[in-house]
């Protein structure tokens, strides 16, 4: 019943292609990278105020490099793997608290310098973004559960 109603289509073609949770996976991957090849980036740079939020540079290598990839592997393996869809939603709520942490960070620095940075509106958009994502995922894990059941009952 379930096949008749949404026709011979592939998983991929029901949805649309998550394009923006692979773009944010990236983003996160290469701050990572660049926070490894030079650690002091952080406190040479705009987002010092990160320090004073408690994100060191190991911590934020770590946390950006495991959610990337682990957002990355639940991506490509989304509809094959059983917890793909959780994955993807864990990674989306980690995202959006680093990108609500680097506009944060960004808010403070107004204070020392006097001047508002345009990137406090880039990353309050990453972070609504993510949040959005976070709901099209619900509704992709439902729609996953629906075709596994399916698939196991004939």
């Amino acid at each position: 019943m379930l096949q008749e109603e949404l026709g011979a289509m592939t998983i991929r073609e029901r949805k649309p292609f998550p394009l923006f949770e692979w773009c944010t996976s990236i983003m996160l991957l290469m701050i990572s990278l660049t926070i490894m090849i030079d650690p002091h980036t952080l406190e040479r740079g705009a987002f010092k105020q990160l320090l004073d939020l408690g994100m060191t540079p190991i911590v934020l290598i770590v946390i950006g490099v495991f959610t990337g990839v682990m957002r990355l592997f639940a991506l490509i393996m989304n509809s094959e793997i059983k917890f793909g869809p959780h994955m993807r939603a864990f990674g989306a709520a980690v995202t959006a608290i680093i990108w609500g942490q680097l506009g944060s960070a960004l808010i403070l620095r107004t204070f020392d310098t006097g001047s508002i940075s345009i990137g406090i509106s880039i990353f309050l958009v990453l972070t609504g973004g993510e949040l959005f994502s976070l709901y099209r995922i619900s509704k992709d894990s439902k729609l996953i559960t629906l075709l596994i059941i399916e698939k196991s009952h004939g």
